[in-house]
C-alpha cells in the first residue's frame, strides 16, 4: 500500500466528521454567549439545533455530551423545524420595487409584510413569489423582498442555509447559583496556585461576604465547592495562618481565605 493508503487507514474519518460538526456548533455558540454577555462558567439549560443534513444530525446526536460539556449547557435538543427557533419577517425593498410597480407600491408593501412562515420559506427556496393586485399579476423576485430574521423571545440564535442554533437564555435560581459556585471554585484554585499550595493539599476555606446571592450560593452548592477544591471545611470566621485575598464575583465582593490542613 502507498503512504497515503496507510495514512487513510490510521485516520478515523467518522470521528473527524463528528468533531468537525462539534467544532462548528461550539464556535457559533461561544459567539452567541459573547454577544449575550453570558460567561462560559454560567451554566445554561439547553441548546437547540436544527440541521438539514442527516449526517450532521447523527454526528451531533452521538457527540451531544461533548457539546454540552464544552458549552456548559445541561441539554442539547435536535429539532426538525427552524421556525421554532427563529422568526422571519418579509419587508418590501422599496428601492427595487418602486420603479417596477409604481402606484401599487403602497398596497403591495402591506401584502409582503403579511407573508407567513410557509410563504417566506417557499419564497426563499424558489426565489420568487407571485401576487395579484387590482387584477395585475406581480412577480416578486429575491431582490424585491428583504427577509429579516430575529431570535424568539428568551433565546439568542444564529441561522445559516443548513444550520440553525438557538441558546436558551433563561436563568433559573439554581443555574445562577451554580454559575456563582463555578466562579468561586475558579478563584479558589487560582489562589491555591498564587500561594504555592500543592494540588493535592487538603484545605480549609474562609468565605466572608455580605452578598446575599453569594451567601446563598455557597450554602446551596457547598458540597460541589468542597469536592472541586479538596476543601474539608468551610470556616465561619477568620483564623490564624489564612492566606487571604479580596475578590469580586458579579460585582459583589468576597474575602477569600485558604489554609492547609496539616497532616
Amino acid at each position: 500500500p502507498t503512504i497515503n493508503d496507510k495514512q487513510r487507514a490510521l485516520r478515523d474519518e467518522k470521528l473527524e466528521s463528528r468533531m468537525a460538526s462539534v467544532q462548528r456548533v461550539v464556535s457559533i455558540t461561544h459567539s452567541l454567549r459573547n454577544e449575550s454577555n453570558i460567561r462560559v462558567r454560567q451554566p445554561l439549560s439547553r441548546l437547540l439545533i436544527c440541521v438539514k443534513s442527516e449526517k450532521e444530525r447523527s454526528n451531533l446526536q452521538t457527540m451531544a455530551g461533548i457539546v454540552c460539556d464544552e458549552l456548559n449547557v445541561k441539554k442539547l435538543e435536535l429539532i426538525d423545524n427552524p421556525g421554532k427557533l427563529i422568526e422571519k419577517k418579509a419587508k418590501a425593498n422599496f428601492k427595487n420595487l418602486g420603479p417596477k410597480v409604481g402606484k401599487l407600491m403602497s398596497k403591495l408593501a402591506p401584502v409582503i409584510e403579511s407573508f407567513g412562515p410557509e410563504q417566506i420559506d417557499n419564497f426563499e427556496q424558489s426565489g420568487f413569489e407571485r401576487v395579484v393586485l387590482e387584477g395585475q399579476e406581480i412577480k416578486l423576485e429575491s431582490d424585491d423582498i428583504d427577509i429579516r430574521t430575529s431570535s424568539r423571545e428568551g433565546f439568542i440564535s444564529y441561522t445559516d442555509t443548513d444550520l440553525t442554533v438557538a441558546l436558551d437564555l433563561t436563568l433559573t435560581k439554581d443555574l445562577v447559583e451554580e454559575g456563582l459556585a463555578r466562579e468561586l471554585v475558579n478563584r479558589i484554585q487560582n489562589l491555591r496556585k498564587e500561594v504555592n499550595f500543592e494540588v493535592t493539599d487538603r484545605i480549609e476555606i474562609y468565605l466572608g461576604t455580605k452578598s446575599e446571592n453569594l451567601t446563598r450560593a455557597i450554602k446551596n452548592k457547598e458540597q460541589y465547592i468542597k469536592n472541586e477544591t479538596l476543601t474539608v471545611n468551610i470556616l465561619e470566621k477568620e483564623v490564624p495562618d489564612l492566606k487571604i485575598k479580596e475578590i469580586t464575583i458579579d460585582e459583589e465582593s468576597l474575602l477569600l481565605g485558604l489554609k492547609i490542613i496539616e497532616n
